[in-house]
């Protein structure tokens, strides 16, 4: 699809949309952006939902493809541009690691991790401290 734009439509406040930030930022490719932001509800908005039914970001748009779901953005970009850096190993041993920590990683619900930010005296302080360095042991 040599030629074709991509874009990404994410929030910043959602942790899928972050890993395919981050992956994005990994392989060296450059998107457009388009906030649909969660707090406006824009993900129920007609033009949303007409890319993505379900409602869910992040999305990318890369020519007339529409990728949704996070996990298949992330196997959509080593496909699409297999040059830039591989998110996904091509040795079968190293793939199942990085599978399994995948796997991992989105059965981690955002419930669950807000519950524990937000179990301390106050969420704000709870996350100073931890991007500081300070109480990383208890997380």
């Amino acid at each position: 699809m040599a030629g074709a734009k991509l874009t990404l439509y994410y929030d910043n406040i959602s942790y899928y949309s972050q890993r395919a930030i981050l992956a994005l930022a990994e392989k060296g490719i450059d998107c457009d952006t388009k906030i649909v932001s969660v707090a406006d509800m824009a993900f129920v908005d007609p033009w949303f939902i007409k890319l993505n039914p379900a409602g869910q970001i992040p999305i990318v748009t890369h020519g007339d493809k529409v990728i949704t779901e996070t996990p298949r953005i992330l196997e959509y970009l080593d496909q699409a541009f297999p040059d830039a850096n591989r998110l996904h190993p091509d040795d079968a041993d190293e793939r199942k690691r990085v599978m399994y920590f995948r796997d991992f990683a989105d059965s981690i619900t955002v419930r669950s991790i807000m519950a524990r930010v937000c179990t301390t005296s106050s969420p704000r302080s709870r996350l100073r401290e931890f991007s500081s360095g300070t109480n990383r042991d208890d997380c």
